[in-house]
């Protein structure tokens, strides 16, 4: 074994860590190389192998770095000239060791259950007892969320170790967890009795701090675009076509860069990413039929919606149903339908609001003790508080165009962002459930805001306006959306 390119990568990695002290630091990565040298001692393997993966195993850890094709350990591996069979097969080791990303699933190599082993030996006994509070800490996690990772990661590695030595040492560092837990019950108990009714209030206060924070978004959102709609005429389809275009940008970038992302690693369970295809597509297929339902439901009664007619809307009044209204409105169709048309209006608007609000509701289910101090959950309200200024527009608009008074539109627009608060109820209480809860909500209200963006606020971008520049603003809106969500 190379001592001296083992000695460079120690100093590498105490360099890379530097500062940090959440649990994956210099001296938990010294750990899981002791670990793995001893645990070496016991097979037939390469030892080079096992010390490089194991130095290097969270180089490029997602939760550190934002690195693609672990960059930073390919680069310095690169630089201290090792061939390329050798970097991949290290890289082949470390991307065995996440039980996030691999679970229950045994490494190949022999190198790669060693090192494996080594870091999930770090995770349990007293040493992961201290990581899982250090780590709660620095990202903001109660007590409690902390208690609830012993019962979802920690108390199942005993049975998913490789060797014959790990298993013998997870046996000890497992009694260790459970007499932990054991007092953790005992000094608790007296409050047993209590923690159920303060568990639902302390939700209470942090539901309540969400409704405002979303209500922002949503209704003050929506109104700022009613408000904003004031100042344009009738014919204003080409900017309200970049707008929109502008804002299904923005939401393709939280999907894509954040919420799928979010719920691929939203437990620390075995993440299973069809359970994440499954709920984008029913998302995405539930919003579909629903929209579907509303345009069967009223189409037949706007005399220009005709088998000519695109296969969507084309016109602002057509996105929200605003048309439909418009028709019991003006006496062309029977009044005694106007409740009706109002319904479905309001509808049409809460299928693009509702997701929208949980998408909100399930980012602050990440930190459920300390929603003031969630940024995801804040720049999700913030990014989709910009969004819904188009939408609002897109209410507004024909509400104004159609006769109403421009206090009463507004009024009217700004009310219409109010299911987001229900979505975002609704998308807290189901991410809060478990880890898997919160995978679902963010994946169905992916799959629900994609069809949103793809289903309606594109196709009625361009055909407002048949130019490309609809498409610039969609890549400006992409990067901003991209920007603002890794500031």
């Amino acid at each position: 074994m190379n001592e001296g390119l083992i000695c460079e990568t120690i100093a590498y990695v105490q360099t890379l860590f530097a500062g940090n002290a959440d649990g994956h630091d210099a001296d938990h990565t010294m750990r899981v190389y002791r670990n793995a040298m001893k645990l070496a001692e016991k097979e037939t393997c390469d030892r080079q192998i096992v010390a490089l993966a194991a130095l290097l195993h969270d180089a490029d850890d997602e939760k550190l770095f934002r690195t693609n094709n672990n960059a930073n350990a390919r680069a310095f591996l690169n630089d201290r000239g090792l061939r390329e069979d050798q970097i991949d097969q290290i890289i082949a080791v470390i991307n065995a060791v996440s039980f996030r990303r691999n679970g229950d699933k045994k490494p190949d190599t022999i190198e790669g259950q060693i090192v494996q082993d080594a870091d999930r030996l770090d995770a349990i006994g007293a040493i992961g007892i201290a990581r899982t509070f250090a780590y709660g800490g620095r990202h903001a996690r109660g007590l409690e969320d902390s208690i609830r990772h012993f019962h979802e990661k920690l108390l199942l590695l005993k049975d998913r170790m490789n060797t014959e030595a790990a298993k013998k040492a997870a046996e000890e560092r497992h009694l260790y967890l459970l007499s932990f837990l054991r007092e953790w019950d005992r000094e608790t108990e007296g409050t047993a009795k209590q923690k159920s009714g303060t568990k639902w209030g302390k939700h209470m206060r942090l539901i309540w701090i969400l409704v405002g924070i979303t209500a922002l978004a949503g209704i003050g959102g929506t109104g700022v675009g009613g408000a904003v709609a004031c100042l344009f005429r009738k014919d204003s389809n080409k900017t309200v076509s970049l707008l929109l275009s502008f804002a299904a940008g923005v939401m393709t970038a939280v999907v894509c860069f954040d919420l799928l992302t979010e719920a691929l690693h939203a437990g620390e369970q075995d993440i299973n990413v069809w359970l994440v295809v499954c709920g984008v597509i029913s998302g995405f297929v539930v919003i579909a039929l629903l929209n579907a339902l509303i345009d069967r439901t009223t189409n037949h009664e706007v005399a220009h919606i005709d088998e000519n007619h695109p296969r969507t809307a084309d016109a602002l009044e057509e996105l929200t149903h605003a048309n439909h209204l418009q028709e019991h409105m003006s006496g062309r169709q029977p009044r005694s339908g106007l409740f009706l048309a109002g319904l479905v209006m309001a509808a049409a608007i809460a299928l693009h609001n509702v997701p929208e609000g949980m998408v909100i509701g399930a980012s602050f289910a990440r930190t459920v003790d300390q929603v003031l101090a969630n940024r995801g959950g804040l720049t999700m309200a913030v990014v989709i508080g910009l969004h819904n200024i188009p939408e609002g527009m897109a209410v507004a608009v024909p509400l104004i165009s159609g006769g109403m008074s421009k206090w009463r539109s507004v009024g009217i627009t700004a009310l219409s962002g109010a299911p987001t608060i229900l979505g975002a109820v609704l998308g807290f209480l189901i991410g809060t459930i478990s880890p898997t809860a919160l995978m679902i909500s963010l994946s169905f209200a992916s799959g629900a805001m994609l069809y949103v963006v793809f289903g309606e606020l594109l196709p009625e971008s361009i055909l407002m306006w048949k130019s490309k520049l609809p498409a610039a603003l969609v890549i400006l809106g992409l990067l901003t959306g991209l920007i603002i969500i890794y500031l």
